[in-house]
């Protein structure tokens, strides 16, 4: 069902800073960069050979970004992991007992997103994502 971990989100505080970090030391290179209005933050994902890490900054300190560093500071935000079938996933994730958020949800690039809540999962924000057919 789990194809492959499909990227780490980490909250930044300065984007700028982090991709400038992410391509020095670690010969990364930037995807794509994109503002996300509804989520109110900025977001450049990052590849180095396979791996992939999504940077994100809040533009809204009143945003769930924001609020994120807020109280947590920069860090891990989420892992994302890739599946073939969404609705596949999401009903064995619930047939688990785990809370599945944002059900239905389409995030950049047409993929279909949703999140496991951290509360049935030590704390840690899981995405779910189903890239989107080519």
């Amino acid at each position: 069902m789990i194809k492959k971990i499909n990227h780490v989100g980490v909250a930044v505080k300065d984007l700028d800073k982090a991709v400038s970090l992410f391509e020095n030391a670690f010969g990364a290179e930037v995807i794509f960069r994109k503002v996300f209005e509804g989520q109110k933050l900025e977001s450049a994902m990052v590849s180095m050979g396979e791996n992939r890490f999504e940077l994100s900054q809040t533009i809204d300190p009143d945003g769930v970004m924001g609020k994120f560093i807020e109280s947590r500071g920069e860090g891990i935000h989420h892992v994302s992991l890739q599946v073939e079938d969404m609705e596949k996933a999401i009903a064995h994730f619930e047939n688990q007992g785990l809370k599945v958020v944002g059900k239905g949800t389409v995030g950049s690039g047409g993929n279909k997103i949703c999140f496991l809540h951290p509360k049935d999962i030590f704390g840690v924000l899981i995405e779910i994502i189903e890239p989107a057919k080519v």
